[in-house]
């Protein structure tokens, strides 16, 4: 892959997970007395699949557009 490539597929990434955690952010899972967003969970999974950079791009989305 060349770096226009890496750099679009990383852009792709960031929206895709952006836009994902957007939608899912208003439910919840009642996992005991304190109910578990499932914005939580997709945190963590948005961390395991982007890396530091594209994290904090992502985040300068969601941060604007919230």
């Amino acid at each position: 892959m060349d770096t226009k490539s890496k750099k679009l597929h990383a852009l792709i990434k960031a929206a895709l997970t952006a836009a994902i955690l957007c939608v899912v952010s208003p439910w919840s899972l009642a996992v005991g007395p304190v109910p578990i967003t499932l914005c939580t969970l997709f945190l963590y999974l948005s961390a395991y699949l982007l890396s530091p950079s594209v994290q904090r791009g992502q985040w300068r989305v969601i941060w604007r557009l919230g």
